[in-house]
């Protein structure tokens, strides 16, 4: 009968150890998604005008190479002058007139290469900003959980934007301010508990789909996580 007891009792041991949360500290309730955005728009523009500049550049590059080559004949000519005018010739007066052209296309080089120098500063300020917009960093005046009404404000500019999924539901519509416009996009997700190293059970969220949706103004496009979409980790970066 003791024995029956004692086995009784550890199997109760047993059964007790296997729930993971009878001794849980506290329940953390913030999944989160990252956010990127792109402005497409001006990525565009500056797309076009870097085309146009290139295309300049290129053409100044032909009129350099043609006034270079130009020269180099020139500076030939003068060479073999002064060689045979110390051979004896009478070729002062040829001489004179191939360094008065060598001065002359010089001082008309001056204009192609300024505007070629000009045009390249401009270039690499258009492949700064390009990089910059690529990075994801702008200013985001606020992103809104339409169902909630609450309201997230940025103080700074910033790559990427972290906002809260509701442990509440499993969709949620976010409406998102940059400058005069607002996008919307509406995330998908499925909760779950997990417990941590130290013991707090975790509200997650998994299978986390964004999409754009037609409410107002949405944005043009979106390159959305494609798999291992967990809170924390999973990223979307939207074009506008």
């Amino acid at each position: 009968m003791i024995k029956s007891y004692l086995n009784l009792f550890v199997l109760t041991l047993l059964i007790a150890s296997c729930d993971p949360c009878d001794d849980c500290d506290s329940i953390l309730f913030e999944p989160t998604i990252n956010l990127v955005f792109i402005n497409q728009d001006s990525l565009d523009k500056i797309d076009v005008r870097r085309k146009e500049i290139n295309s300049f550049i290129t053409e100044l590059d032909e009129e350099l190479r043609i006034i270079d080559s130009i020269l180099t004949h020139l500076n030939t000519r003068i060479t073999d002058l002064n060689r045979r005018i110390e051979d004896g010739e009478d070729l002062e007066f040829e001489k004179m007139q191939a360094e008065d052209s060598v001065i002359r296309i010089t001082s008309n080089r001056t204009t192609p290469q300024e505007n070629k120098d000009a045009q390249e500063i401009i270039l690499d300020t258009l492949n700064t900003t390009t990089a910059t917009i690529n990075s994801g960093l702008l200013f985001v005046d606020a992103i809104e959980i339409i169902e909630t009404g609450g309201l997230l404000t940025f103080e700074d500019s910033a790559t990427s934007f972290r906002v809260p999924l509701s442990t509440n539901a499993s969709f949620f519509n976010y409406a998102v301010t940059i400058g005069d416009e607002i996008n919307t996009f509406a995330v998908d997700y499925e909760l779950f508990q997990e417990v941590d190293a130290d013991r707090n059970v975790l509200i997650r969220a998994r299978n986390i789909a964004a999409m754009i949706t037609n409410e107002g103004n949405s944005f043009d496009s979106l390159v959305s996580c494609q798999e291992n979409c967990l809170d924390g980790q999973a990223t979307y970066t939207f074009y506008f």
